[in-house]
């Protein structure tokens, strides 16, 4: 308790905000979220907690942004990354990773009546899909309760892990360890054992963008990167040149421009990775490195950090903006140069 009240007295009081603009004048700071999605959405009751905010919270992230920031779209970054007009101080990108439907239903809108630009990473294969990722699709199904029991504990033990899961609680962090056990599997092999469950693991509302969805968002002002065309790691996939060309080929169908800027899905990447990558036209690689990028004499490095924006971080007990926690954990981090 006394720690929160020194945290506001230190905000209200200006001295986070003084302390922000002289730490911090010369970085990026590149946010990322992947839901929004308002209480009552029927898709909210299985969505993954740790990455989804609601309708209010994200607004009010938007006006937290718009006060301690000068907000950039992706053509300010990019031009500042090969040499053209610096960034201005204190700047910050509005990402999103993966292409959930509700990026163009919730998030847009209020993008709009922010006037803030912003930029999604799409999984390629995703497009026009009802159904989420493996991942997220077991999530939704297991909280919202169309997973029995029974049915998940098949699923753990045909995956080498002991599942109790009549006794587990209905949330996605019981499912972290199964989900990195399928991850591991076979693609054959993790599809035979998710099979038998398609009907529980079907959402009832569809999930991930269509294509008109994806040209509104880039009408709206949001510019279109790869999230890879499966979604899978790309440390792992077999043919990662037709992973990274698959993906820019299909988002070059959707929206008539060729994407240069990648998000590593589930933020895994090596140096081999980022290096194919670059090769196969990605000028701008996005990772899950926590910390503000350093803008060293104007140029922005091409492999950036990014900083999550979560529920658990941003909101106070009454679900609204909490501005001096958000600004002591945004404020602080700390300035990288990843590709340095």
């Amino acid at each position: 308790m006394a720690s929160s009240t020194l945290l506001r007295l230190a905000y209200r009081s200006g001295l986070m905000g003084a302390y922000h603009q002289w730490a911090n004048r010369d970085t990026l700071t590149v946010v990322m979220f992947h839901r929004v999605l308002d209480p009552a959405d029927p898709r909210a009751a299985g969505a993954d907690p740790d990455y989804t905010v609601s309708a209010t919270l994200f607004g009010e992230a938007l006006a937290f942004f718009r006060q301690h920031y000068n907000v950039v779209d992706l053509a300010a970054v990019r031009a500042a990354h090969v040499g053209g007009p610096r960034l201005p101080p204190h700047a910050l990108l509005i990402t999103f990773d993966d292409g959930w439907a509700d990026s163009a239903q919730v998030a847009l809108p209020a993008l709009r009546a922010a006037g803030l630009p912003a930029l999604i990473f799409v999984a390629a294969d995703a497009i026009d899909r009802s159904e989420a990722f493996f991942q997220e699709a077991l999530v939704d199904a297991w909280q919202a309760g169309r997973l029995a029991p029974e049915a998940l504990g098949a699923i753990a033990a045909g995956a080498g892990v002991t599942l109790a899961a009549s006794a587990l609680p209905r949330t996605a962090a019981a499912l972290r360890g199964l989900i990195a056990a399928l991850e591991r599997l076979p693609d054959a092999e993790r599809e035979r054992l998710l099979a038998p469950h398609a009907v529980a693991l079907a959402p009832p509302v569809r999930q991930m963008l269509t294509a008109t969805e994806l040209r509104a968002l880039r009408d709206g002002g949001v510019a279109v990167g790869a999230h890879g065309k499966t979604h899978r790691p790309l440390t792992t996939v077999e043919d990662l040149p037709s992973e990274l060309d698959g993906a820019r080929r299909q988002l070059k169908d959707c929206t008539g421009e060729v994407p240069d800027t990648l998000s590593f899905p589930h933020g895994r990447f090596n140096a081999d990775v980022a290096a194919a990558a670059r090769a196969h036209g990605y000028a701008l690689l996005f990772t899950s490195i926590v910390g503000m990028n350093t803008v060293r004499l104007g140029r922005v490095p091409g492999l950036l950090a990014r900083v999550g924006f979560d529920t658990a971080l941003a909101a106070g007990p009454d679900g609204h903006l909490d501005a001096a926690r958000v600004a002591a954990y945004y404020f602080r981090q700390p300035a990288l140069t990843p590709d340095a």
